[in-house]
């Protein structure tokens, strides 16, 4: 099977995903995974897929394989520890998402999930300082991001007043 047919099958079950059809899209990412049994992606995506189902025990199945691929991915554990969340199983759950932000201390899902077991657990102080980090770089990332719309935007009215805004629309 080539890499065009199992992408093709994968972008399959993110737009039904993104449709709400679940089932399709848990169908879709079983076949990339049937063809490619290495494709970290298909196993995050459908274990997403079965949470949102509540079929927790499956997605958390899911979700260790994809950190078994790829254990350098942050997002991979973050997942696991909704999984381990939703189980109730707390201190895995926190575990996961220390190991999510030592791999990326830049991940702020990461930091608001583990605020709010740390709060639940009584470390209030830790949960705080958690927050204060998720807060702090959400507040980057929409700076970044209204600084690169503004660079967009100054090049398009430059544009504008050259006539050439017309051939970036095309």
């Amino acid at each position: 099977m080539s890499d065009n047919n199992t992408n093709e099958i994968f972008d399959q079950g993110v737009q039904a995903f993104v449709g709400d059809h679940i089932s399709d899209a848990i169908e879709a990412f079983t076949r990339v995974i049937d063809q490619d049994p290495r494709h970290r992606l298909a196993y995050s995506s459908r274990g997403v897929a079965y949470l949102r189902m509540e079929r927790v025990r499956d997605a958390l199945k899911d979700f260790d394989q994809a950190v078994a691929l790829s254990p350098g991915h942050a997002k991979s554990y973050h997942l696991r520890g909704l999984a381990h969340e939703k189980l109730g199983e707390i201190d895995q759950a926190v575990r996961d998402f220390d190991e999510a932000i030592r791999l990326d201390p830049a991940y702020g899902a990461a930091y608001y999930s583990r605020s709010t077991l740390l709060s639940l657990m009584g470390n209030v102080d830790q949960a705080f300082e958690d927050l204060q980090m998720y807060t702090s770089l959400t507040q980057k990332n929409l700076d970044e991001f209204m600084n690169d719309n503004n660079i967009w935007q100054s090049r398009q009215l430059h544009l504008e007043g050259m006539g050439a805004a017309d051939v970036m629309d095309r």
